[in-house]
């Protein structure tokens, strides 16, 4: 085979196979964004010092007053 036959097949597999990732990408991210809000970096990217804690919520329970 060909070096250029090679990397044709290398870049359509390489193709096929990011296509197929991307379905799971945002199943990742969902996931990731409920056991690590803080570290959720799956499809978003986010710039220094943004807000990542839109998930994060308290589990201590509340004080009967």
């Amino acid at each position: 085979m060909a070096k250029t036959d090679l990397t044709k097949n290398l870049l359509a597999r390489f193709g096929k196979l990011r296509s197929q990732r991307a379905n799971w990408e945002n199943h990742w991210q969902e996931v990731a964004d409920y056991m690590q809000p803080r570290k959720a970096d799956v499809t978003k990217r986010r710039s220094r010092g943004d807000k990542n804690n839109e998930f994060m919520f308290d589990s201590a329970p509340r004080q009967a007053v």
